[in-house]
């Protein structure tokens, strides 16, 4: 039919304040901070260098945060969209994968290069 759709699951409202996005979000962030500031600190020891090509063997704090700004921006839309329009469970996709992926990343500069 035409001009016919299905409503979204939820309002801009209802999804803003969803308690388990807002950790999601949080957890993230935090993950991303871990990683940024064990590589940082790894580096500042120079016992080990970046492996990010694109970065440089020694980046600064502020290029490794800049860095994960498309990631975090990219994936914060693709949770919200999930959030609103397709079901809760899928929210947490990709914040998931990536805080795995930056604890992960943390981890190896704290167990490697300190």
């Amino acid at each position: 039919m035409r001009g016919t759709h299905d409503p979204p699951l939820r309002t801009n409202r209802e999804a803003f304040r969803d308690r388990a996005w807002m950790a999601t979000q949080a957890f993230w962030t935090g993950a991303i901070a871990y990683d940024v500031e064990l590589t940082h600190q790894g580096l500042a020891h120079h016992k080990c260098l970046e492996g990010n090509k694109i970065l440089g063997e020694h980046p600064g704090r502020g290029e490794l945060y800049r860095s994960n700004l498309p990631e975090y921006f990219f994936g914060t839309a693709f949770s919200y969209v999930a959030l609103r329009l397709v079901a809760k469970a899928f929210m947490l996709e990709f914040p998931g994968y990536a805080s795995f992926r930056h604890i992960q990343g943390g981890s190896e500069w704290l167990m490697s290069c300190w």
